[in-house]
């Protein structure tokens, strides 16, 4: 139980240092504005890549789970039913950003096809399905992944005024995705977003 408190203290941490790393090493104005532009960035380098695709954040967001299971340990005596609704909303709003990031990670294999493209058309179809899994990217399924990890902190929050135990552990409550740094894309198109500092993710 100790180390789960551990990492729990040390999930903010990490994320802090995910994001920072993020924002020092893109730059933004060689950010990618179109599917073909995203595959010729992987097609140089798959780690660059991923970095311009933010998928530090796969982890980062991941850790808000981890945060919520060690408050449920901590504030479980205060109000067993109400955390478990709380831990329930909160992991679902984590695998809810989590899923889509983890499938645009395909973009690599279609970066490898598209190099090896020998006709327009599979050239076509190729960039088609990037913009189809770009779709992923886009503010739906971000925003109710937003919803539930808001409906877990809130019950964290009811749980919390109602306990005095949760002072004797450090308090580290799990923010709101913009809070913590995650926001949801705006654009109609993960892969034509400007840059992460203008759209917040």
């Amino acid at each position: 139980m100790k180390s789960l408190y551990i990492l729990d203290g040390a999930a903010p941490l990490v994320t802090l240092v995910f994001y920072i790393s993020e924002f020092l090493f893109i730059q933004w104005d060689k950010y990618p504005d179109s599917i073909e532009g995203w595959y010729l960035l992987f097609q140089q380098s798959k780690v660059v890549g991923l970095f311009y695709l933010n998928a530090l954040d796969i982890l980062s967001i991941a850790l808000l789970g981890v945060m919520f299971l060690a408050l449920y340990a901590a504030l479980k005596p205060v109000n067993g039913s109400l955390m478990k609704i709380a831990v329930y909303f909160g992991l679902l709003g984590v695998g809810e950003f989590i899923v889509p990031w983890v499938a645009m990670l395909s973009i690599m294999k279609l970066s490898e096809q598209y190099a090896l493209a020998h006709t327009a058309e599979v050239g076509i179809r190729l960039l088609a399905a990037g913009e189809t899994l770009g779709a992923l990217g886009t503010a739906t399924p971000q925003t109710a992944g937003f919803f539930f990890l808001a409906i877990g902190v809130f019950t964290l929050s009811l749980v919390m005024l109602r306990g005095n135990q949760f002072n004797k552990i450090t308090e580290t409550a799990p923010k709101p995705p913009e809070l913590a740094g995650v926001k949801p894309p705006a654009s109609l198109s993960y892969w034509r977003r400007p840059a992460r500092a203008a759209v917040g993710n």
